[in-house]
């Protein structure tokens, strides 16, 4: 009975684990969207309300609610208000932090970054073009992570599931129980975590109870595979 209270455990706790990885996945592609929906109304107001581009962010980003709208205020206000400033400055310096609290790779992080390179063009129709390529761009980073996410949650989820299946059979029942308990708690802190904004911190926890796992379980997997060794020797 406790072996299979421990195996239902085990599963629960990998389960969840492979959630957590689902769950980042599917608000990476949210946050690719808010950001490419922020672009196109950039280029909205830059290209028909004929706005400056630190007045469109100011207006851009009294629209949005959270962080990003924030960031966009601060910047479109620390580039009007200090002429000295310019936007590639004012962007490289409050916009890292917005990405900090967000689920974005690093290729999708840089190319965030890369925005005031499609800047700072003399001719409205020429700026116009870039801020059109660079929400282009966006909207096709945004298609890849749904992309990802979409296909990828069954398969995380499966794969999860057996990875803890499999990790019951022929384990000690305290080994069970411990294994268990480091997969619930590593899922319960990361969303914690991740909600208060400490993306990092959510990742090195999940990275310190794999470590912790893996030590625990790697002698059961040398012995699996000496095991099948010995089956395909006889």
């Amino acid at each position: 009975m406790l072996r299979l209270v421990g195996a239902c455990l085990l599963i629960a706790g990998s389960s969840g684990f492979g959630w957590c990885v689902w769950r980042d996945l599917e608000r990476r592609a949210e946050q690719l969207k808010l950001l490419e929906r922020t672009f196109v109304m950039l280029e909205s107001e830059v290209g028909y309300s004929r706005l400056t581009l630190p007045d469109g962010l100011l207006r851009v980003g009294s629209r949005l609610e959270g962080t990003l709208g924030d960031c966009l205020c601060r910047i479109g206000s620390r580039v009007r208000a200090e002429p000295g400033i310019t936007l590639k400055e004012a962007w490289e310096e409050q916009m890292p932090e917005y990405l900090k609290r967000t689920s974005l790779g690093g290729r999708e992080k840089e190319l965030v970054m890369t925005f005031p390179e499609y800047t700072g063009f003399v001719d409205g129709r020429m700026q116009l073009a870039a801020l059109e390529q660079f929400a282009g761009e966006m909207s096709q980073a945004k298609e890849t992570a749904r992309h990802a996410a979409g296909s990828g949650k069954k398969t995380i989820l499966s794969i999860s599931a057996a990875a803890g299946l499999l990790l019951e059979v022929g384990m000690e029942i305290g080994l069970i129980f411990k294994i268990a308990a480091v997969g619930i708690l590593v899922t319960i802190l990361s969303q914690i975590l991740k909600h208060s904004g400490r993306e990092e911190h959510a990742f090195l926890l999940s990275l310190a109870g794999l470590i912790l796992v893996l030590t625990w379980i790697i002698p059961y997997i040398y012995d699996l595979f000496v095991s099948v060794q010995n089956l395909f020797e006889l």
